[in-house]
């Protein structure tokens, strides 16, 4: 029996959204989640992606949809209306049909209330897609030439005919030039993006979901570099291009390059029948999936204004008391002199409060652990 089958009875007793683990441990608070995650390859670090996710959806001590992924699925008239009523952390969906070999772990897994919508989502600060297409091919032949048994060759073959219509592993003189340097492209793409799409579509159709949704939500934070943010949106922007190239949309020109908006999905994306030599392996091509990113960097630039107006204000009010105290002690020390005019006092001393408080609010949106915009609300 699959998780969401599962946990079904569970979500429709409460009237509320539920967060489980793989072992159907409820998740509601920052150290539920620590204790029944099961990644342990990645930091539980403020800053980082698996803190921040966990963040994001329990933070105020009770799951919640965080207003960025809610923004996303309202900018579509399909997932506008969506309710969640249920999501596992950490899920696993088996690809090509064959457990226990290659799952693609979601960062999250939830599904709509009447089952109609499922959701995978990737959580990212500026840690990357992780190795391409190409390093894949390169790990499989290292495990088959030192004795090892790996079906990753076959996995990445499927992967790249079902989504793209091009097969990888053939050299260039099988191919015409057109195709070799589309093959050479997909081939520097992440597997963690053809993995994540497969995933979703394959979840879809498990619980017989009406559409499908690949979300990649982006974390910035103190921590985090905003070239590398950069250069993972730029890779997500190849990867769909290539995948619309390939198949049937409704958003987009054919052939058109795609370039994401944060906060608003793509779709809908039909995946083309294409025959993998296994009906069992066929990609589904009955749902229409959808895909976008979403982010907190709204929340982070409205958390430094308002820190660096407090700032200001702080040092401001400072800079008019040690004025007041240097004048006081002009007039009633062993030296008596006359108030200064206004237009004898120095201008400088007037800026350098806002100067500092300008400095230490770039510096501190770089290097603070601001507890209180890592909340995306």
């Amino acid at each position: 029996m699959s998780i969401p089958e599962r946990l079904s009875d569970l979500g429709a007793a409460t009237g509320f959204f539920r967060l489980h683990s793989r072992n159907r441990t409820e998740i509601r608070t920052m150290e539920d989640w620590r204790l029944h995650r099961e990644a342990v390859n990645s930091g539980w670090v403020p800053g980082k992606s698996a803190w921040e996710t966990a963040n994001a959806w329990v933070g105020d001590g009770k799951p919640l949809v965080p207003a960025d992924l809610k923004v996303l699925l309202t900018s579509h008239e399909s997932t506008r209306k969506l309710v969640f009523r249920r999501g596992v952390i950490e899920l696993k969906t088996h690809l090509h049909h064959r457990p226990p070999s290659g799952p693609r772990n979601h960062d999250l897994g939830l599904w709509s209330n009447d089952e109609g919508a499922f959701v995978g989502i990737e959580s990212k600060a500026d840690d990357g897609f992780a190795g391409t297409m190409s390093n894949q091919i390169r790990r499989a032949k290292e495990t088959l030439r030192s004795g090892g048994n790996t079906r990753l060759r076959t996995r990445l073959e499927w992967l790249s005919q079902s989504l793209m219509g091009l097969r990888l592993i053939v050299s260039s003189e099988q191919t015409s030039n057109g195709d070799e340097m589309v093959r050479q492209q997909i081939l520097e793409l992440p597997y963690q993006l053809f993995a994540g799409v497969a995933g979703t579509l394959l979840e879809a159709k498990a619980c017989g979901a009406n559409l499908a949704v690949f979300a990649v939500h982006q974390f910035r934070t103190h921590m985090t570099n905003h070239k590398d943010i950069e250069a993972d949106s730029a890779i997500l922007n190849s990867f769909a291009s290539h995948l619309l190239f390939s198949n049937p949309a409704s958003c987009v020109p054919g052939g058109a390059t795609t370039k994401f908006e944060w906060g608003r999905l793509i779709g809908p994306i039909w995946i083309r029948k294409r025959c993998c030599g296994d009906e069992r392996w066929d990609m589904p091509t009955d749902v229409p999936l959808f895909i976008g990113k979403s982010s907190n960097r709204s929340h982070t630039l409205t958390a430094n204004i308002v820190l660096l107006a407090l700032r200001f204000s702080v040092f401001q009010s400072l800079h008019r008391l040690s004025m007041f105290h240097k004048e006081k002690s002009r007039q009633t020390g062993p030296n008596p002199q006359r108030p200064l005019s206004a237009g004898e006092r120095p201008v400088w001393s007037l800026n350098l409060p806002c100067v500092y408080a300008c400095s230490k609010a770039v510096s501190m949106s770089k290097r603070t652990k601001a507890v209180t915009y890592q909340r995306n609300r």
